[in-house]
């Protein structure tokens, strides 16, 4: 008979996965902060039209920096729930509790995630309404829906 080979890995004590499940959520509640700041700045950017270029470009760059931060966030707490739910639980811990506790936090992650992806949606097509409205009161002699096609493309 051949040798059995286990893999190394760790088993996770109760105060241990719990300190991890605390600070995933903690995580998780930063990435929705960040959430409301970025709508702040959404707002800020589609009603500051008679702003100095530099002023938008300010905040641009804040809303670049605040989406970054939030996409490490994701990526972060997406590798620790995967890991987690890959890794054995000492004896102490009963699985039900280790998968309750997950679930819980997958679910905060992805009506997160959900809320970020629908933000995002509505400035485009708020951006995209104004940069056609602007385009019409330059005089273009092109049909909305001519303009909407050029700016899709």
């Amino acid at each position: 008979m051949g040798e059995i080979h286990d893999e190394n890995i760790p088993f996770v004590g109760i105060d241990e996965f719990k300190e991890e499940i605390a600070e995933t959520h903690e995580n998780i509640v930063s990435y929705n902060e960040n959430i409301e700041k970025i709508d702040a700045i959404q707002k800020k950017l589609l009603n500051g039209i008679g702003w100095y270029q530099e002023a938008r470009k300010n905040l641009s760059n804040d809303l670049e920096n605040v989406t970054n931060h939030n996409k490490a966030i994701e990526k972060v707490v997406k590798k620790k729930i995967k890991a987690r739910y890959s890794q054995n639980v000492s004896a102490e811990m009963e699985g039900k509790t280790k998968q309750e506790k997950l679930s819980i936090l997958t679910a905060f992650l992805i009506d997160c995630v959900a809320k970020n992806k629908n933000l995002k949606n509505h400035f485009k097509d708020k951006s995209k309404r104004k940069l056609v409205n602007s385009i019409k009161i330059t005089g273009v002699k092109l049909s909305e829906e001519d303009i909407e096609h050029m700016v899709d493309n």
